[in-house]
């Protein structure tokens, strides 16, 4: 059992080496690495075994490995599901940010959509036509082609609805 504990971080020795790490960390947090160019970078965080705290070796049986989590920004990697007519595409939060003035970028405008239970944003839409409209997003310059399956005046209406513009429709 003490061996099931170690593994999983739960025994006494663990807490203690755990408890240096973070003193470690927060010692080394404004640190800086020279790349090779010699500009400066924040520093990633460090991989750490007890083999580098005095402890057993590092290998299969005595030692185990430790990542130092990454902090960032949640809500800019937040993944977003979007639903369309019963076909689930799934982006980051960011990704749709970048147009802040179409129906998807806009946090206000697509709250309507939003299904809490689901977690999860609705529309009863062309489904062959959102491709088109998240790549529209993805492309990050705001791409547009329209998919030969759809007809040009479906895909134009799907423009309007997600409120994409006069240059995405000028674009296609």
């Amino acid at each position: 059992m003490a061996a099931v504990a170690g593994l999983y971080g739960l025994g006494d020795d663990s807490r203690h080496q755990r408890q240096r790490r973070q003193q470690a960390a927060a010692a080394n947090a404004d640190k800086t690495d020279k790349t090779p160019d010699g500009l400066s970078e924040p520093s990633l965080p460090k991989l750490s075994s007890q083999d580098e705290e005095g402890g057993a070796a590092h290998g299969f049986g005595g030692g185990h490995t430790h990542f130092e989590p990454i902090p960032h920004d949640h809500d800019f990697c937040e993944r977003v599901v979007i639903n369309v007519s019963g076909l689930r595409f799934e982006t980051q939060l960011r990704t749709l940010n970048q147009f802040p003035d179409t129906l998807l970028g806009d946090p206000d405008r697509r709250l309507r959509y939003f299904d809490p239970l689901r977690n999860e944003y609705f529309f009863d839409r062309n489904r062959p036509s959102f491709d088109a409209i998240l790549y529209y997003y993805q492309s990050g310059s705001g791409r547009l082609r329209r998919p030969v399956n759809v007809p040009l005046d479906v895909f134009s209406e799907e423009i309007k609805f997600y409120e994409l513009g006069e240059q995405a429709t000028n674009k296609f």
